[in-house]
């Protein structure tokens, strides 16, 4: 979980209109189903596809001590190369 206080700052930072935030909070928080309109926000507007992966960024911070080993790669499943 992430906590309101977060949540709102993270809201706050990307411009996030306030009709918005609650359903937002209840899709990362719950994970209500979003409202067709939240959708094509998510998919074509910058700020709010940002913010939505620094929320997710924010509640995978617990899991990052497992995949240390990796270092900096940032693709866990490279390209296939030819033979």
């Amino acid at each position: 979980m992430i906590d309101k206080d977060t949540l709102n700052q993270i809201f706050d930072r990307h411009e996030i209109h306030p009709d918005f935030r609650s359903e937002l909070g209840a899709l990362v928080q719950s994970g209500a189903k979003p409202s067709p309109e939240l959708v094509v926000r998510l998919d074509n507007v910058d700020n709010y596809a940002a913010c939505f992966a620094e929320i997710l960024h924010e509640l995978s911070k617990p899991f990052h001590h497992l995949f240390r080993h990796l270092g900096d790669r940032t693709c866990l499943n490279p390209p296939l190369t030819s033979p």
